[in-house]
């Protein structure tokens, strides 16, 4: 017997029986520092489908690259209060920023670019483990790059890396001691323009990979006519008829449940994997906009399944950020939900299923991953 989470609002989870494991045709590779991978239900189209999510992923990175000098995004953030023109593409990043923060009350807050900076996350993720060393016992747990791993999925052929953003610190013309405090308020989307407050620097990495998946999952199953799924460093989405089989783990080969997703999407936020020293103490990337610092709630990952990816991610990135509050607010958004706490211990919320056997302790990995 298997269970299911299911993505409509309000629905709880149902036991289904005999459910086909058929292997869909599948292609993996990297890119923005985290797995990629694309299944659909027919082989013919997949290769065309695979150079498609590239060139998406290409055109999300052109404009909110938090790394690229050139992109839309740094610019805006080089601005000091000027409005500019923007792509209609970065005006739908922002506004699914803008929403996620609204939706949370700030708790996940796009304005949090220099705070990511001061802690030595001005550039690629790669690059600040190779510069400034994991700290022992705080490196990656193997396989944690990937909480939910799509089963049914065969092995492709694996694309080359494309498209990495580029590895500069592209806002270092901001003095970071002397900006005031900013939030998702003070953030000006008017039309096509973009204004934001002299010393304010987003970033979008709280909800792009969310929204990105979710929007190409739409796009190929409509352009191709076939089932899909899409997932960006562990972030799920589907689109068309078929119930996708997923793995849900923090650890490769680890203790895992296996979920049925057959609408909308499954994200995981997660404290373990985007670590790295910063002046001699273990850092990570999730930033609690009410300090400026790393969240340090009790909670080291989350997973939610939702109608979309985008409002999975926004709940999960919450759930970290709000720490001791995360059971009680989950509970009042009424997504399934599974968080792990420090210590190892599974708590699983509206409907989702109860573990078989509890998690592991985070232990030192013998490599690090490079997931979002």
């Amino acid at each position: 017997m298997t269970i299911t989470v299911t993505s409509r609002p309000g629905a709880k989870p149902s036991a289904i029986t005999d459910i086909p494991e058929l292997p869909a045709p599948s292609r993996t590779w990297t890119d923005w520092s985290c797995r990629v991978r694309l299944a659909m239900s027919d082989p013919s189209r997949l290769p065309e489908a695979t150079d498609d999510l590239m060139v998406l992923m290409a055109q999300i990175s052109s404009a909110a690259s938090r790394f690229d000098t050139t992109s839309e995004l740094s610019m805006s953030n080089r601005a000091d209060g000027r409005r500019l023109p923007i792509s209609d593409t970065l005006v739908d990043l922002v506004g699914a920023a803008v929403t996620a923060a609204s939706e949370t009350d700030g708790l996940v807050d796009p304005t949090v670019g220099l705070d990511l900076i001061d802690i030595g996350y001005d550039r690629d993720i790669s690059l600040v483990r190779a510069d400034l060393k994991t700290p022992a016992g705080a490196e990656t747990p193997a396989g944690a790059e990937t909480p939910a791993n799509a089963e049914p999925l065969a092995n492709g052929k694996t694309p080359a890396t494309t498209n990495s953003p580029a590895s500069v610190n592209a806002i270092d013309a901001i003095d970071i001691a002397a900006t005031p405090h900013t939030s998702w308020r003070d953030i000006e989307l008017v039309g096509q323009s973009l204004r934001l407050p002299p010393g304010c620097a987003l970033d979008l990495g709280a909800t792009a990979k969310a929204y990105t998946a979710d929007l190409a999952a739409q796009q190929l199953s409509e352009r191709y006519g076939c089932p899909v799924l899409v997932e960006i460093g562990g972030d799920v989405a589907v689109a068309g008829q078929r119930d996708w089989r997923l793995r849900v783990a923090e650890h490769e080969g680890g203790p895992a449940q296996h979920v049925i997703l057959s609408r909308g999407g499954l994200a995981t936020s997660t404290t373990t994997v985007r670590r790295w020293s910063h002046h001699g103490q273990p850092v990570h990337h999730i930033i609690d906009p009410r300090t400026g610092r790393p969240a340090n709630g009790p909670w080291r990952t989350v997973t939610v399944a939702a109608e979309s990816t985008l409002r999975a991610n926004t709940c999960t990135t919450a759930a970290i950020v709000l720490g001791d509050g995360a059971v009680p607010w989950l509970r009042a958004q009424n997504v399934a939900a599974r968080l792990v706490s420090d210590s190892g211990q599974i708590v699983v919320l509206n409907g989702w299923p109860r573990p078989v056997s509890p998690a592991r302790p985070t232990v030192p990995a013998r490599r690090s991953a490079s997931a979002c």
